[in-house]
């Protein structure tokens, strides 16, 4: 109605939800991103059952801000490094992770059931982008490619090789940064 309204999360989901048809649905994603998401690279020790989630988790503890348990993660091996002395050490895994504190996920996840009934898939943005080029038929096998995503406050870099996430980040430089320099340029003539 040409109304200026500043709604929370809530709000706004359920102004969404009021003009799609719910019976149309049939699934919903939320891409974790930017001040929710916590990106890093650990090495940890690898072995022959894999990396289990309780030897992240301790791995985790001292590069989150809260405690580990109210963690909530996603972790990919990225590569496996030789030990330097295999006598005395076993190889290292290398592995990308993305963190979120729990609570703020649990939100997010009952506003979007609350509006739609449907359980959300959650994913950081960097996955979705490795879901995007697979659904595109991007990415074949032996190829590396980029996926950079410009937003208002945020670029976010996704690396992907044979159609895996390889490497994630996001870098605080984005479209509002950009605006404020032509302007400014602007300004000054």
């Amino acid at each position: 109605g040409g109304e200026k309204v500043r709604l929370d999360m809530a709000g706004s989901l359920r102004e969404i939800a009021r003009g799609i048809p719910k019976n149309q649905l049939c699934a919903i994603h939320i891409n974790i991103q930017g001040g929710q998401l916590l990106l890093g690279f650990l090495e940890i020790a690898s072995s022959a059952k894999g990396i289990q989630p309780s030897v992240f988790s301790h791995a985790l503890r001292s590069h989150i801000p809260f405690p580990a348990e109210e963690a909530a993660f996603f972790h990919r091996k990225a590569y496996l490094s030789p030990a330097a002395d295999p006598k005395n050490a076993s190889p290292k895994a290398m592995v990308n992770y993305a963190a979120c504190h729990k609570p703020v996920i649990a939100e997010m996840i009952r506003g979007v059931q609350s509006c739609f009934g449907l359980i959300p898939d959650v994913t950081t943005l960097g996955y979705a982008q490795e879901s995007l080029l697979q659904f595109l038929g991007l990415g074949k096998p032996g190829e590396l490619n980029a996926v950079i995503s410009g937003g208002r406050s945020i670029t976010s870099i996704a690396i992907v090789k044979d159609g895996q996430l390889l490497f994630e980040r996001e870098i605080p430089l984005a479209g509002q940064d950009i605006t404020r320099s032509i302007f400014i340029m602007h300004l000054q003539g």
